[in-house]
């Protein structure tokens, strides 16, 4: 009955139709429904399971595909039917990532805190090598892209290449902010008359950017074909 009744909450919330003025209440059935929900909700279950369980969900992992089949047991276990897994072709193979460390070895010691970027091919065992640093230009121009990677390219070979300008993170000693009062909003924009964003403008017929995907795809490419043995990019965030 318990699940029976949480799939009416869910009707009569959503798209039931309004009592009419004459319609005599349930007051039995309104309590019933009201103690599923304040003696035998299953909420903080299910955000257990979505977030903690099968919290990363990348498509085509394993971890993806456990959550797949964990979502059609839990809807046949509610009385659904029809529940069933439909395969398709996203044009990538499957990938996980097993395990994974970045030590610094010289000038001195340490573990770097690092994360792997999803599709990342595996090394061949462990990657031992002095890193150099590109910093490609800022929103460059294909042509502007090719001239500086042409000039970098013998630079990179047999090397672990930092990819990108490094960011430096101030030091906060205060507490961050976790809402503003209307009073510090007010003042900082005209609510009114808000301002329009604009992006940049470009001289007449000048050459389009080229777009961040773009970007990252050339530099990979670049770094493959010149023997480039890893790349490490800096997130820009505080605490390591």
């Amino acid at each position: 009955m318990a699940k029976r009744l949480a799939i009416i909450v869910a009707i009569s919330l959503f798209c039931g139709p309004v009592p009419a003025a004459n319609e005599k209440i349930d007051s039995g059935m309104n309590w019933r429904i009201r103690e599923e929900e304040t003696d035998h909700s299953q909420v903080m279950r299910m955000v257990h399971q979505l977030t903690d369980v099968y919290g990363p969900r990348l498509t085509g992992s394993p971890n993806f595909k456990a959550a797949c089949e964990w979502a059609a047991g839990q809807m046949k276990a509610w009385g659904l039917q029809n529940e069933r897994l439909e395969k398709w072709d996203f044009g990538h193979p499957g990938w996980a990532n097993d395990k994974y460390s970045v030590r610094v070895l010289s000038p001195y010691r340490a573990m770097l805190d690092a994360r792997v970027v999803a599709w990342t091919p595996s090394t061949k065992g462990t990657v031992r090598a002095k890193i150099v640093q590109i910093i490609p230009p800022s929103r460059p121009t294909k042509d502007t892209l090719e001239a500086y990677l042409d000039g970098v390219k013998d630079r990179v070979h047999d090397r672990i290449v930092l990819a990108g300008a490094h960011a430096e993170i101030p030091v906060a000693l205060n507490s961050a902010v976790k809402r503003f009062d209307d009073s510090d909003l007010l003042s900082q924009y005209d609510a009114a008359n808000p301002a329009p964003q604009r992006p940049p403008e470009q001289p007449a017929n000048a050459p389009a950017p080229m777009d961040a995907r773009a970007f990252d795809e050339r530099i990979d490419a670049f770094l493959l074909a010149h023997g480039a043995l890893a790349k490490i990019t800096d997130s820009g965030r505080p605490h390591g």
